[in-house]
């Protein structure tokens, strides 16, 4: 398997598009949505949340092992959740976890999480928690603790990563195939070229224009991907200057030509968007979605009227990590240009563009966030553009922070609605963030390549996979 990028850590609860493809590989979450939504048991055979939504009873599978041998028990998935909580971590997740107050655990199998509030969106828990080996998970930097189909022979960071089969895992006969090796291919063209070889039977994330290359190429299958899971965003630090007025905020929304940017570099997979959600989530209002269409007039009237003639700043952009943010931040340098910002962009190694998204270290940042497509209240709750207080915009409010809370507690559907409205204003008023349009994306593989998968989220599932021929 190639792919630009070599995992970050072994770090399940570490979210970034880096560990997309070790998440399921090495580990196994209590339960998982299928293609339709619906829930499948993984760790988990059951579960029931009580009627007031403030816990949930897990039965964990019986039998199911580490790697190290032990068997899974319900300790585990209260350290997991600790480990989940913990700041030192650093997982995107935290947020979603500090709702956990307590995880009971009656006996080896039984586990009761219970919550802070009314948790409506708890099954996005299941299919988030991966279980790790609290025994094992000591260094998780550099040492996976996982019970999933795979497990590591070795590691080369930056290079390779070689996998071989776990014997003994729980959903036997899977996994089928020996191995898999995890090749980083950080040059597109290089990434491209490794398949057409034969050099790798699969790859990730690679330039869209090489999509219907590929297609047409008899000797290979293309997938588009998972659509609405992720999505493009440009992140702006309401902390820097000029980016402190929500007047020029407004204005570079309106400036970005985002039908350009899906048309000329996603070759019109996906349609652009200016709210956060996709269509057929319950917090996606359709009269919302036009508010910044892009006009270079009202760019101009916004600055004007923040009293501001000319601007500049840097935006922060890798190449590595997502291949449409060079091209995005292009786009946009041109159009702010006609209005008189001058935009400085910085193309920079995937290691340098996490430590700045990390420690919000930036003005302006191409980025990209997941979850889109589960629960508001996940979505809002776990991702670094949208967090209430902790996001990596730094935009805070406690109206925003409020309404988050109230609309993830409300158990009904139309109340939850009418928040996530009121939700979806002051994003859009604010303008700390800027979505953009959903993230494609594509795998080709080797025709001989049967079974392959991947999740909700979009992460690689290999249990299924085999080759044949």
């Amino acid at each position: 398997m190639g792919r630009p990028t070599d995992v970050a850590n072994f770090d399940p609860f570490y979210v970034v598009e880096d560990n997309f493809s070790m998440e399921r590989t090495l580990y196994d979450s209590l339960a998982r949505y299928d293609p339709h939504g619906r829930l499948i048991p993984q760790l988990a055979e059951s579960w029931e949340p009580s009627k007031d939504g403030l816990s949930l009873r897990v039965t964990l599978r019986n039998g199911a092992v580490f790697h190290s041998g032990r068997e899974v028990r319900a300790s585990d998935v209260a350290f997991s959740v600790r480990h989940a909580q913990e700041k030192r971590a650093g997982s995107q997740l935290r947020v979603l976890y500090n709702l956990v107050t307590d995880v009971e655990t009656s006996d080896e199998r039984t586990a009761v999480l219970r919550f802070r509030r009314p948790y409506p969106a708890m099954h996005d828990l299941l299919e988030l928690t991966y279980v790790l080996d609290e025994q094992v998970a000591t260094d998780l930097k550099a040492k996976p603790a996982g019970s999933g189909p795979f497990m590591v022979e070795s590691w080369q960071p930056g290079n390779e990563l070689v996998l071989k089969r776990n014997p003994h895992h729980w959903d036997a006969p899977r996994p089928y195939l020996d191995g898999v090796i995890q090749r980083a291919i950080p040059d597109a063209q290089s990434l491209v070229a490794a398949l057409q070889a034969g050099d790798v039977d699969l790859i990730w994330n690679y330039p869209l224009p090489f999509y219907t290359q590929l297609k047409r190429d008899s000797r290979f299958r293309v997938d588009s991907g998972i659509t609405g899971a992720n999505y493009y965003d440009v992140t702006l630090n309401v902390t820097r200057a000029p980016l402190t007025d929500k007047l020029v905020r407004q204005a570079i929304n309106h400036a970005i030509d985002r039908k350009q940017f899906v048309e000329t570099v996603l070759y019109g997979a996906v349609t652009p968007t200016q709210v956060p959600f996709p269509s057929y989530s319950i917090a996606y209002f359709r009269e919302l979605a036009d508010r910044y269409p892009y006009d270079l007039d009202k760019a101009q009237a916004l600055l004007a009227k923040a009293g501001v003639s000319s601007v500049s700043f840097s935006a922060v952009a890798s190449a590595q990590v997502l291949p449409g943010f060079v091209p995005l931040a292009e786009i946009m340098q041109a159009s702010l240009k006609k209005i008189g910002i001058t935009m400085t962009i910085m193309n920079l190694e995937a290691a340098r563009y996490w430590d700045l998204d990390h420690s919000s270290n930036f003005q302006m940042l191409m980025h990209n966030y997941g979850r889109a497509n589960l629960d508001p209240d996940t979505t809002l709750g776990t991702t670094v553009a949208w967090r209430p207080g902790t996001n990596i915009g730094k935009f805070s409010d406690p109206k925003y922070a409020q309404l988050v809370t109230q609309a993830g507690s409300a158990t009904n559907p139309t109340v939850r609605k009418t928040l996530y409205r009121k939700i979806v204003e002051i994003i859009l008023d604010e303008c700390w963030d800027l979505p953009i349009a959903a993230v494609p994306s594509p795998w080709a593989m080797a025709q001989r390549v049967k079974g392959f998968a991947y999740d909700r989220s979009g992460y690689a599932i290999l249990a299924g996979t085999s080759l044949r021929g």
